[in-house]
């Protein structure tokens, strides 16, 4: 079983009690399928969906530039406030760095499911979020990996591999639909990643891995003018491809 593990199963427990797994998509009744057009959760993130859309938010500069809203929202001046909220973050990201150690997620949702299936083989990994959507997370999901890996080592069926660090990947934003969904034909490398045991996380390098992470979060380079999301704009204008590249700022 391949598992890539996201913030999201991190987050508070308020965050996920009203939801539900749509367990009816999975089975064969194509019938049921229809539910989740009357789910609660479908419409409240239909509303949380179009709310942004008229916001100043960075998804919306990841948008088909053939549409009207790309060309509105990548104005020298949100360009800009965006370069500008970027270093903020990073500021914010340092400043709430902390020391947590345990995370009973991993306990509470994870464990269960790897001691209960022994007899199969798990490959978890940490996918090549953008060092920018790094940013806008809690800093503590970074110590997250530690926990996972300690805690899953005894687990001889268990491996587990990281991303994060492939700056290649995560230092270009135009390798991205938004901030942190990339394009598909990285999952080609991961999955070659993975086959060939590359790229993967142990007791013995977890602590030199989680410290490359902040140390690319801290380097990481905007400059102020904004040219991090100048290059998208020019590239996506341009019917570039999707290229994996170190950002060359």
């Amino acid at each position: 079983m391949i598992w890539g593990i996201g913030s999201y199963l991190f987050k508070p427990k308020s965050h996920l009690e009203n939801e539900q797994l749509p367990l009816y998509l999975y089975d064969n009744d194509k019938l049921n399928d229809l539910q989740i057009l009357t789910s609660h959760s479908t419409y409240k993130f239909f509303i949380k969906q179009q709310l942004t859309r008229f916001s100043l938010d960075e998804r919306n500069f990841f948008k088909d530039i053939n549409k009207p809203k790309f060309k509105i929202f990548n104005r020298e001046e949100n360009l800009q406030k965006l370069a500008d909220s970027l270093i903020d973050k990073r500021k914010s990201y340092f400043k709430h760095l902390s020391k947590e150690k345990s995370f009973n997620a991993i306990d509470q949702y994870i464990l269960p499911i790897i001691k209960s299936n022994q007899t199969t083989n798990f490959y978890i990994f940490f996918p090549p979020r953008s060092l920018y959507h790094k940013l806008s997370e809690d800093p503590k999901y970074t110590l997250m990996r530690k926990d996972l890996v300690l805690k899953l080592s005894p687990y001889k069926n268990v491996r587990i591999y990281g991303f994060d660090t492939v700056k290649e990947i995560t230092h270009n934003l135009n390798n991205y639909f938004d901030s942190s969904h990339y394009h598909p034909k990285f999952d080609n490398y991961i999955l070659e990643s993975i086959a060939n045991n590359n790229h993967q996380l142990t007791v013995k390098n977890i602590d030199a891995y989680i410290n490359k992470i902040i140390e690319q979060i801290r380097n990481y380079k905007v400059n102020s003018n904004g040219r991090v999301f100048k290059a998208i704009s020019k590239e996506k204008k341009s019917g570039s491809n999707f290229i994996a590249k170190a950002d060359p700022q």
